[in-house]
């Protein structure tokens, strides 16, 4: 569901035990970052870096869970961006295409 935001191009999304709440890695669509938010960082990495543009994001992303009603126990409360796409390359996807938990 949280896929729809057109500034997400992949988007992994878990309970950690180590953690009371759903968390997220996101990985957002580098141009559409560069075309739409407001700031003086040029450097895509250092926008991901920025906790203001990691605000923005993590907003986004409990607004539309609200839209959709999802129940408390169920939004997500922390992200973490991810520069590079999932991939079998930097061991994140599986030769099956399943994500790596642990890797994640």
């Amino acid at each position: 569901m949280y896929i729809r935001l057109q500034w997400i191009v992949q988007i992994f999304v878990d309970n950690v035990s180590t953690e009371s709440s759903i968390v997220a890695i996101v990985m957002p669509h580098k141009e559409y970052v560069r075309q739409n938010f407001k700031t003086t960082i040029t450097l895509f990495d250092d926008v991901c870096k920025d906790t203001k543009s990691k605000q923005f994001i993590l907003n986004d992303l409990q607004r539309l869970a609200k839209e959709y009603k999802f129940k408390y126990h169920k939004c997500i409360k922390n992200i973490r961006l991810h520069l590079d796409l999932f991939s079998k390359e930097n061991s994140f996807i599986t030769s099956r295409l399943k994500t790596r938990r642990r890797k994640a």
